[in-house]
């Protein structure tokens, strides 16, 4: 019986490419709703600057008599922040002997064409998932992740072996004591750092007796304090947090969809999200698994949520799609034979530099797992 080749098996997987790559953001809220909606820009060099809002343009003056002489002392609202672009290659192996036990017809190879790929691009997904909410990442093979930022401010990623890593992008402390540096700039409680380069922050002593009011403040907090007077689009949390939420609206609550459209209380969780005021609030079965790393939020009584806006944030992208180096968009290259191994083997890769442009207009808010 003749066998499957890397060829035919390049050829199907280029066929079942563009819903194979969809895998690592149509299967979770989270990954739709801040990767679809990031500004994706070209970067030139392994170190990308970009440009941050802080401060406050300029001064104001009152005029009286009409002879008064106009200050046109200003700030400079943009900083440059830097970030690095990783690049992350996962390997996709098929074993010879799977492909001689495969039928060689259609169905057998789209089967072995679509199983390898798909669950390597879950792999990825997970990790990048992981790392992004959690900061770190729970199989071993994805522990180089740690290159990407994180929104955990509890953890520190590793933005080049050369530089070193730094905490995470949302501080669970209050702006005069988040002292550390981020994407090369000074936050503004050092004093000496960038004035409104801080995250918002509010903690619950009890769900039932503040917990939606400090919900409300830190909502609020980041709708004023955003750029753009727009307040978070979603929150991202941990199941107990999200279900205390829950229990708290009663008869009130409201299952939403991602274009907003009312779906009542019933619909696939994994696609709808509970309203808060005009964002979208999620529970992650990652941040309940991965727990540990929230260590501030657990000194508080545990529970953590991220209010964030994907305007906010940026991914930076480099290559071409064209190119033997590839544009890094999760592309998937040709099958061939592995040296020395019975298998044919093919890579993903992955290169991007993550980062927020607005830090004052997102929060986090902790101790929401106390009832």
């Amino acid at each position: 019986m003749p066998t499957l080749t890397g060829d035919q098996i390049t050829a199907y997987t280029r066929k079942l490419m563009p819903d194979i790559q969809n895998l690592w953001k149509e299967t979770h809220p989270v990954l739709e709703s801040i990767f679809d909606n990031l500004k994706a820009e070209n970067a030139e060099g392994p170190y990308t600057a970009f440009d941050i809002e802080v401060g406050n343009i300029g001064e104001g003056q009152q005029i009286i008599t009409g002879n008064e002489r106009l200050s046109y002392t200003g700030n400079d609202i943009l900083a440059q922040g830097q970030v690095y672009l990783s690049r992350y290659i996962h390997t996709v192996r098929i074993p010879l002997i799977k492909l001689q036990e495969a039928s060689p017809d259609a169905a057998g190879i789209m089967s072995i064409s679509k199983r390898y790929p798909e669950n390597a691009m879950e792999t990825v997904r997970l990790g990048l998932l992981e790392q992004l909410l959690t900061g770190a990442v729970s199989l071993t093979n994805n522990t180089r992740m740690s290159c990407f930022p994180t929104l955990n401010g509890d953890k520190q990623f590793t933005v080049n072996p050369t530089v070193g890593a730094q905490y995470g992008m949302l501080l669970p402390k209050a702006k005069t004591s988040q002292t550390e540096t981020l994407f090369g700039l000074a936050r503004e409680g050092t004093g000496a750092g960038y004035k409104g380069w801080y995250n918002q922050f509010g903690q619950i002593s009890s769900f039932a007796v503040d917990g939606k009011s400090v919900m409300r403040k830190t909502y609020n907090e980041c709708r004023v304090r955003s750029a753009g007077r727009r307040p978070p689009k979603y929150g991202i949390t941990n199941t107990v947090f999200y279900e205390n939420y829950y229990s708290s609206l009663q008869d009130q609550v409201r299952v939403v969809t991602q274009n907003h459209e009312s779906k009542g209380d019933k619909g696939a969780m994994a696609s709808t999200g509970l309203a808060f005021e005009e964002a979208l609030i999620f529970s992650d079965p990652i941040m309940d698994d991965l727990i540990a790393n929230f260590t501030t939020a657990a000194a508080a009584g545990g529970g953590q949520m991220y209010l964030f806006h994907p305007d906010d944030m940026v991914a930076l992208r480099q290559g071409r799609a064209n190119g033997p180096e590839t544009d890094g968009n999760f592309h998937i290259s040709d099958f061939r034979r592995a040296e020395g191994q019975d298998a044919i083997i093919a890579e993903i890769t992955l290169v991007r530099g993550f980062a927020m442009r607005n830090l004052k207009g997102n929060g986090v808010i902790i101790g929401g797992n106390n009832a």
